[in-house]
């Protein structure tokens, strides 16, 4: 039989402290592992905070970002609103400065057309108005004066007329006269004979002056409207009917003029040559004014064929 073998009390003792130290050694194991559990935990909890803490950062800043946005929208609407309201003010703006500005240039067109329908030298040349301001319109010449300065303003290559023009009140004035010194024209005279008759019936017209007898006026009435707008139709007013033929002839060769007002009471008559002496053409005004002034008359000019006029003293 075996021999039992001896326990020893220390030896039990070491296995205690063995035991001891392992319980010690796995207590602190297991506190260890406790800790890091909690660290882990608390690491857990640490980083879901941070991470709640950054989702509450995020989320307020994009509530910032999004009412930033919203605001910064209604600061564009305002903006475009006031833009458009600008633009709309602008444009009125412009269109009434473009108003003002046709308005002022149309009146300043019609000012210019205005002045130039009133301007009687716009359609004149320079040879013209350089004569035109030789004469004073506001003065009222003396015959021999007004002669003397018409024949300065002549602008006509040819030996011109004097020409005179008076307004006068009376009505149907016409009559004829024999200036002293005649017109200084050469009047070819022609007699209302058969011939002649047929001539103007075939449109020939080659006279001046037609006379012809009481006989002969009705045949020539047919041909009124040819002759009278030429002022040939002869009138027993005009001294043109006549059973002296031969008397009125020579008259009318020796410088008998036929004068009658128009329609707006102006009797427009030539009294001589402009290469006629001054005292010539003043006898032939002088004879003609007796005349006009029991007409009433209201103004006289003289004027040469080609040229401005000249006012003259009553």
């Amino acid at each position: 039989m075996a021999k039992a073998q001896k326990h020893d009390a220390t030896d039990t003792y070491i296995d205690e402290n063995e035991i001891a130290d392992q319980e010690f050694e796995f207590g602190a194991d297991t506190d260890v592992v406790e800790d890091a559990e909690d660290a882990a935990v608390n690491t857990d909890n640490e980083t879901a905070q941070q991470a709640s803490k950054e989702a509450d950062e995020t989320d307020a800043e994009e509530a910032i970002e999004k009412e930033v946005a919203e605001l910064d929208q209604e600061m564009v609407a305002e903006e475009v609103a006031a833009n458009k309201h600008k633009n709309r003010e602008s444009t009125s703006e412009k269109a009434k400065k473009s108003n003002r500005q046709s308005t002022s240039e149309k009146a300043k067109e019609a000012e210019e057309a205005k002045k130039k329908a009133l301007d009687p030298l716009r359609l004149r040349g320079k040879n013209y108005r350089t004569k035109v301001a030789l004469v004073d319109k506001a003065k009222l010449y003396s015959v021999e004066e007004a002669i003397a300065l018409v024949k300065e303003l002549s602008t006509s290559k040819f030996d011109g007329s004097l020409e005179l023009h008076a307004k006068v009140k009376g009505e149907n004035i016409r009559g004829t006269i024999s200036l002293p010194n005649g017109n200084g024209k050469t009047r070819k005279v022609a007699v209302a004979t058969d011939e002649v008759i047929e001539k103007i019936a075939a449109g020939t017209l080659d006279f001046d002056v037609l006379l012809a007898t009481p006989a002969q006026m009705p045949k020539l009435a047919k041909y009124a409207k040819v002759l009278g707008p030429k002022g040939l139709m002869p009138s027993p007013k005009a001294g043109t009917v006549t059973d002296d033929i031969e008397k009125v002839t020579a008259e009318i060769s020796g410088g008998r003029v036929e004068y009658r007002a128009d329609k707006s009471g102006v009797v427009h008559m030539s009294i001589g040559k402009l290469s006629f002496s001054t005292e010539k053409l003043v006898e032939n005004y002088r004879s003609i004014e007796a005349i006009l002034l029991a007409a009433k008359v209201v103004s006289i000019s003289l004027a040469p064929t080609m040229g401005p006029g000249v006012k003259v003293s009553l």
